[in-house]
């Protein structure tokens, strides 16, 4: 991450272009403590990353943090919203071998 466009709210990634927001990089780190209070502050639970459209869920899902992906579910993320490349939550899980972590939740 390169760079923190604050009027923005987002990271930017100079190496794949992505934007993210701060939910979106607890997320991936897999820090509830961080990811409840975003989304006690009121956080967008289904904002997607730019330009694949990523949702917080699925980054955590991705990575396996069963206790992010648990807040997102109990402040209603949604489990069928797809990225850009047609995946959901559910199916990055599948993918990435978080099977016994995710998938199960996400069904």
């Amino acid at each position: 991450l390169d760079s923190f466009d604050a009027s923005a709210g987002s990271y930017n990634d100079s190496d794949g272009g992505e934007r993210y927001t701060m939910l979106h990089l607890a997320c991936w780190k897999g820090d509830p403590r961080a990811v409840e209070a975003l989304l006690a502050a009121n956080a967008d639970a289904h904002k997607p990353t730019e330009p694949h459209r990523q949702s917080p869920l699925m980054l955590a899902s991705r990575r396996g943090h069963t206790e992010c992906v648990l807040l997102l579910l109990k402040h209603g993320a949604d489990v069928n919203q797809r990225a850009l490349d047609r995946s959901t939550a559910l199916t990055v899980a599948l993918a990435t071998g978080q099977r016994a972590k995710s998938s199960t939740r996400l069904s």
